[in-house]
């Protein structure tokens, strides 16, 4: 039994380290609904650029602040479904869950 534990244990590091370093190199892009504000994050979801639209210079505080948001949801949003399929496909998700 301990034999078995130890391989899984050795299995699901590996699989962990994997994950890290997917999470390192995986970027995606959210962008606001008109367009003005687009954002980029990383694997853990960290601040990569932003890049405002000439239109976006327009608009008052408020709306860029609202741009910016919605353009931040949607790069997590995206960031959600990589990170999903990548457990998935990994197979640490099921691992993790016991499966």
């Amino acid at each position: 039994m301990a034999v078995n534990s130890f391989k899984d244990m050795s299995k699901l590091k590996k699989m962990a380290d994997d994950a890290k370093k997917f999470m390192d190199v995986s970027r995606t892009v959210g962008v606001s609904k008109r367009g003005y504000v687009k954002i980029s994050l990383d694997g853990e979801k960290h601040l990569k650029s932003v890049d405002f639209s000439a239109e976006a210079m327009k608009l008052s505080p408020e709306e860029l602040a609202k741009c910016v948001k919605e353009a931040h949801k949607a790069a997590a949003k995206e960031m959600d479904k990589i990170v999903k399929k990548q457990m998935k496909t990994s197979g640490l998700g099921n691992m993790l869950m016991g499966q």
